[in-house]
Formats: C-alpha cells, structure tokens, sequence
C-alpha cells in the first residue's frame, strides 16, 4: 500500500479485475482438467500461490530502488502530511463508515457466491454451448478494467449506488425471465455491477484508511468478510441447504442479499 499514490482509485480496479480474471479463466479451465485427475487442480493452485511468493520479493525490491523509490517515498509523505492527528498518531479500529462498509461487502459477496455458485451453474448450464457462467467474472473484469482508466475516486464511488441497484435488477431479470439470451446478458450484467461495487468497497477503505492510518487493517477485514462468505457458501453447500432448497429459490435468496447490501 506505501507504493501506492494518494489517489488509489485505478490502482485498486486493476485489484478488482485482478480477483475477479480467476473466474473466467477457472470457469473454461476447470471442465477441462476436472476428468484428467482431482490432484490436477490442487496442482494449479499449489503453482499459482508459488510464483505469487517468489515475485512478491524482487517487485518489493524492484518498487524500492530508483525513480519507483522516489515515487513512493513522495507518496507517503503527502499521505503523513494530509493525514489527520499528531504525528504517529492513529484512529480508532472501526468506525462507523468502516463497518457500514464491511456490512454491505459481506451482502453482496454473500449474494454474489450464491448466484455464481448454486444458481447459475444450474440454469446456464442446461443451455447449450460453451460454459456461460463465467461470463459473470468477465464482466467484472472488464468494469474494474473500465474504472482503471477513469479519472479520480468519484469514477468508482459515483457508479457504486447505481451499480448496485443495476445488479438486483439482473438477478431479478435472471430469475423471472426464462430465455437464454436473457439469462446470458443478465448474468453478464450483474458481473459488471459487481465490478463496479467491488472497486468502490476497496476505494473507499482506502480513503478512509490513509486519514486513520489503519488502511492495512481496515483492507484486511474487507478480504476477511469476502473470505467468510466463501466459508458459508462452502459450509452450507456441503451440508446440502441450497441442494434441497433449489436453484431458484436459491436465487432469491441471493437477490435479498443483494437489494439489502445494495
């Protein structure tokens, strides 16, 4: 985060998009490597997480020697000198916009593991052709890449309510509507709507971060709750409540998560 300049906002969409290229590129992996072997796929993980480790070290030693150094060291002095407080001096663990924030990243990632996990897969995949349900992450991909190249904060925070409201529009599309082309560009819509509310939750505990100096921290929750609804998606698929529930109602219920998030 010291690398980073004190308007993060296209650095923190390449995040964004960044999360969500995994999706696309899993979702046309994963039928063609799932009947080779089951260790197949913990290979590729196991592969990926190790060239992460290896390049974390020369890009942190790159990012500090020369002009990249400089840059960096001018960034975080302007954010020591705008930020409020004594020097040293932090703000409190959470606040409210803190938690709000946290809130509404537990809703939507909660809605969002749901509809691409359970409910998709279920209704894109009787229709023929090729997987349709990854299209939910290039969509996601293609709105962080989008607000990467807009100008300034107001880029991201100024399409989130809208996105949002975008998004539970499509899932409800998604869900009432039975015709594939409606299907297909309704779930790619709301794959654009959850790059646009990714990249503002990120956006936003950057801004209210570099102030408090708790920008690590606060990051490091909103990774948490996206993490926690990973886990209870995992957890509940396992014990086989969306399974008997079904697609559909599964659905709605990740639309509610949606519209209250939202």
């Amino acid at each position: 985060g010291r690398h980073l300049p004190r308007d993060d906002t296209a650095r923190v969409a390449c995040v964004a998009s960044a999360l969500a290229l995994p999706g696309v590129v899993g979702g046309y992996l994963i039928p063609a490597i799932r009947d080779v072997s089951p260790l197949t796929a913990f290979g590729v993980v196991a592969a990926g997480s190790a060239a992460v480790a290896w390049l974390a070290v020369p890009a942190e030693r790159w990012l500090g020697v020369g002009p990249h150094a400089a840059a960096a060291g001018a960034a975080a002095k302007a954010s020591r000198e705008s930020s409020a407080g004594e020097p040293g001096q932090t703000g409190p663990w959470l606040t409210g916009p803190v938690v709000l924030v946290l809130v509404v990243a537990v809703l939507m990632a909660l809605g969002m593991q749901l509809h691409t996990s359970v409910t998709a897969p279920a209704l894109l995949g009787k229709l023929p052709g090729p997987p349709r349900a990854p299209l939910f992450w290039a969509g996601a991909c293609l709105a962080a890449g989008v607000l990467a190249c807009l100008p300034g904060r107001a880029g991201a925070r100024g399409l989130a309510p809208a996105a949002g409201a975008i998004g539970v529009l499509a899932m409800a599309l998604f869900l009432g509507v039975d015709d594939p082309w409606v299907s297909t560009l309704t779930h790619l819509l709301s794959g654009l709507a959850w790059g646009c509310v990714l990249t503002a939750l990120f956006a936003r505990l950057f801004e209210l971060g570099r102030p408090a100096r708790r920008l690590g921290a606060w990051v490091g929750a909103l990774f948490a709750v996206l993490a926690l609804a990973t886990a209870a998606r995992l957890t509940t698929v396992t014990l086989g409540w969306w399974g008997g529930l079904g697609a559909v109602p599964t659905g709605w219920v990740a639309l509610a998560c949606w519209a209250l998030g939202a």
